[in-house]
């Protein structure tokens, strides 16, 4: 069975790739088994938008025939992830310290991006099968959030959120469903 690919599991899987010895979860995954330090992904807010005017940007025609058979839009997609970090006490580590550490890990890595690279930055899902690579147009870091423990469980559970902006294009591809052979005009003239 083929695992669909999201840009939430591209961004898990970026995580693992930079962030070590971290349990990463999207929210279609819980942490059942209670596993820590975790980072459980959930997605906040979409914002589509077609790039430029929203006309197709590019046409693909048949050889033989020269008809238009296929035609590709692309659309500008942001999405807001909140990264939710959980933490138990370890010994002699104050749990608190390893949230913090996490999320300024994370804040690094987003930092890192834009100093060591050029736009866009690939993402590559590992997770879904097959592997889907995407082309990060631009990262960053909204805000950070320092929560109160979860005290209604053993061991008590520090925590704290970052939420992160990821903005990708997405490419669309679609069948034209009829083609003009031609228009007769008024005249009866025939204009192919």
């Amino acid at each position: 069975m083929a695992i669909i690919s999201t840009v939430k599991s591209a961004l898990a899987s970026w995580l693992l790739l930079n962030i070590p010895n971290i349990y990463v979860f999207t929210d279609d995954v819980v942490n059942e088994s209670k596993i820590y330090p975790a980072v459980e992904i959930s997605e906040i807010s979409e914002i589509n938008n077609p790039l430029g005017c929203g006309k197709y940007h590019a046409t693909v025609y048949d050889d033989v025939t020269g008809y238009a058979i296929q035609q590709d839009r692309i659309i500008i997609k942001t999405k807001d992830f909140r990264l939710h970090v959980k933490a138990i006490p370890e010994i002699g580590e104050y749990a608190q310290n390893t949230v913090d550490g996490i999320v300024n890990g994370i804040q690094d890595e987003i930092e890192n991006l834009y100093f060591n690279n050029n736009a866009p930055f690939i993402f590559v899902d590992t997770i879904s099968t097959p592997n889907v690579t995407y082309y990060i147009q631009a990262v960053g870091y909204r805000s950070r959030q320092h929560l109160p423990p979860i005290t209604n469980q053993k061991p008590f559970v520090w925590q704290g959120s970052l939420t992160v902006r990821l903005t990708y294009w997405k490419h669309y591809e679609r069948a034209v469903d009829a083609a003009i052979e031609g228009i007769e005009t008024p005249t009866g003239d025939i204009i192919d």
